[in-house]
């Protein structure tokens, strides 16, 4: 193979990579009465918790929140 077939290959694979990624939570389609005033937009607050017996319980948690400005930054629990 010549490298300019291979440079091909892998400029496609790359952009499918980019663009088949699903765009959920783009700062874009945050509806502007939610970004008035706001220091961060919490998009995702979601604890599931799973029974299993009487003594065996596991809580799994997920957040996603978009800092819009430098204020923002102390909603962020890392």
């Amino acid at each position: 193979m010549n490298l300019k077939f291979c440079v091909n290959i892998y400029v496609l694979f790359t952009t499918l990579l980019v663009f088949g990624q699903e765009g959920l939570y783009t700062s874009l389609t945050i509806p502007a009465e939610l970004k008035e005033n706001a220091n961060a937009v919490i998009r995702l607050h979601q604890i599931d918790v799973d029974i299993n017996a009487v003594d065996d319980m596991h809580i799994k948690g997920r957040k996603v929140i978009t800092v819009l400005n430098k204020r923002g930054d102390k909603h962020v629990q890392t």
